[in-house]
């Protein structure tokens, strides 16, 4: 954790005291904020190529629901810990950055960081609420199918309403047989 006095130092640098920092008195919007971002910064490049790659990782594995559920809960921890983060940035961002984008507001982190994260968490959800309503209709088919064959098991010759569903090769040959008794 940072010292009360290095967290001042930042303070009064995310305010537009320091050199590098960015005035956080002339963002009135999102879009004014990242128009001031400077997008050429090799690690800020590398932070899109990461939403690039988990876009792509959340896209692909959209089948594979264990690694999916990692990839979640590892994406979930990084916004987790998104605060931690902005605070060693914000006093490490010389070594890295060439201006100050990690004020104690977190709104930098959380719109380059954390809103794209939630975003490919929300889009996994997705995949899996879709996944889990296709795997209850396929439940409850079988469900309905396996009652209809019971129905017409009790019945004796299947006067069930579901007669397409049924196994047809289980029930002609006692049909054929209980016909062929009664002409004789």
């Amino acid at each position: 954790m940072a010292s009360q006095e290095d967290m001042n130092a930042f303070s009064s640098q995310a305010r537009g005291g320091g050199d590098d920092a960015i005035g956080t008195t002339e963002i009135d919007g999102v879009y004014t904020f990242l128009s001031h971002v400077d997008w050429s910064e090799r690690w800020l490049q590398g932070v899109i190529v990461f939403h690039v790659l988990c876009l792509v990782l959340t896209i692909l594995t959209r089948f594979n629901t264990s690694l999916q559920a990692f990839l979640f809960v590892a994406l979930l921890a990084i916004v987790f810990f998104a605060e931690n983060i902005n605070e060693y940035a914000a006093m490490n961002y010389k070594y890295f950055s060439r201006l100050q984008y990690f004020y104690s507001g977190g709104l930098f982190i959380s719109l380059v960081l954390c809103l794209p994260i939630l975003i490919n968490c929300f889009i996994m959800l997705i995949f899996w609420l879709f996944g889990a309503g296709k795997m209850l209709v396929k439940v409850k088919r079988a469900k309905l199918i396996r009652r209809a064959r019971q129905d017409a098991a009790r019945t004796g010759e299947g006067e069930g309403d579901d007669t397409e569903n049924k196994d047809t090769s289980k029930t002609t040959p006692d049909v054929t047989t209980d016909e062929t008794k009664k002409s004789k």
